[in-house]
């Protein structure tokens, strides 16, 4: 019997570990190489671990990896580790020459076959313009692919943009200027046989200032198939919007949230017919009139993104509610949170 216990406990040990395995190897960045560049920063170190650089910048310094070893500079405040991937997208007079580079690495294992994945890293932009206090950045900056076989040379980058990519970065996106880190992650269905991961600056993306995009902390785990949000589209159904999050008292959609909306925008495609209402909901913090404002605000932010990914105005009602429909007692954090929420009701089928 105890063996038995053992030998379960293994298992299910080994299972958890596969389930959350991480894809992507050195994806912090931590295992690297120094150089004898002479034109390189003296934190500048050279891709080790796997990673391989192909970049079309003819400049004396190529891009690479920094680390960062004083311990009490907030510029150390890092998502892990003290090594970070920084390159620089140089601004050009000539659109079409702007400075393309990418990254790749091999994955631990092969992809499956309609399997699901998640990929998540963390993205911080600073500009050398100082004074500004933000930079916003093109999504075409930093856009991921996955390939069955490897590139072997820069001018294989301009192939790549005929190939669709997996995720990129959220357009319009704002970030602070100086030590801003933010959470991105997406999910994607795999074909089957990918065997490496490419990202970087694909295509042409001129920008008023040179920008600088850092990334750390690459994970890629395999998930469970995501269950639909559009579970049930008969005429009159409601269904709450899992994971729809904003900013404090504001209608403000949080980065997080862009996964779920975006696959909400795939089943809307698939469905081409469907016409929708979202509608918004608050706890009962704050006054009545207040809740009633901000629970609207928020419902057309999110049929503002559905818009901006290419879904028909003629499809999509927006209405609040305020805290007039709570779901759950509002004496509780967990009640206010459940009431705190967005809804979809199917119009027309």
């Amino acid at each position: 019997m105890k063996n038995n216990l053992i030998t379960l406990l293994t298992f299910l040990g080994l299972y958890l570990s596969t389930a959350a395995q991480n894809l992507i190897p050195n994806g912090s960045f931590e295992e690297f190489k120094t150089t004898d560049n002479p034109y390189a920063p003296r934190q500048f170190k050279n891709l080790a671990g796997g990673w391989e650089l192909f970049t079309t910048c003819r400049t004396k310094f190529r891009p690479g990896i920094f680390a960062f070893t004083f311990k009490n500079n907030e510029v150390n405040h890092l998502p892990d580790g003290e090594v970070i991937l920084d390159y620089h997208s140089y601004r050009n007079t000539i659109k079409d020459n702007m400075c393309k580079t990418v990254f790749q690495v091999a994955f631990t294992e092969t992809l499956d076959t309609g399997a699901f994945y998640r990929l998540s890293y963390y993205i911080q932009i600073t500009s050398p313009q100082k004074g500004t206090g933000k930079a916003v950045l093109n999504n075409k900056f930093v856009q991921f692919y996955t390939f069955p076989e490897k590139i072997s040379k820069a001018t294989d980058i301009e192939l790549l943009k005929k190939k669709e990519n997996i995720g990129s970065l959220p357009k319009g996106k704002q970030y602070n200027y100086y030590n801003y880190w933010v959470p991105v992650s997406f999910d994607f269905q795999a074909k089957g046989g990918e065997k490496y991961l490419v990202f970087g600056t694909i295509d042409t993306c001129y920008s008023e200032y040179d920008l600088v995009p850092s990334i750390d902390k690459i994970e890629m785990v395999k998930i469970d198939k995501p269950e639909d949000i559009l579970s049930n589209t008969e005429v009159g159904t409601t269904l709450i919007i899992k994971n729809i999050l904003f900013e404090y008292d504001k209608a403000i959609l949080k980065e997080s949230s862009c996964n779920v909306l975006n696959k909400l925008v795939k089943e809307l495609q698939n469905k081409p017919t469907l016409k929708i209402e979202i509608s918004g909901h608050t706890d009962n913090t704050g006054s009545k009139e207040h809740n009633l404002e901000l629970s609207e605000l928020r419902a057309k932010a999110v049929v503002s993104y559905l818009v901006q990914k290419g879904i028909s105005t003629s499809r999509l009602g927006y209405k609040g509610y305020g805290d007039s429909k709570p779901i759950a007692e509002n004496n509780s954090d967990e009640g206010r949170g459940q009431n705190r929420r967005v809804e979809i009701t199917v119009l027309e089928k």
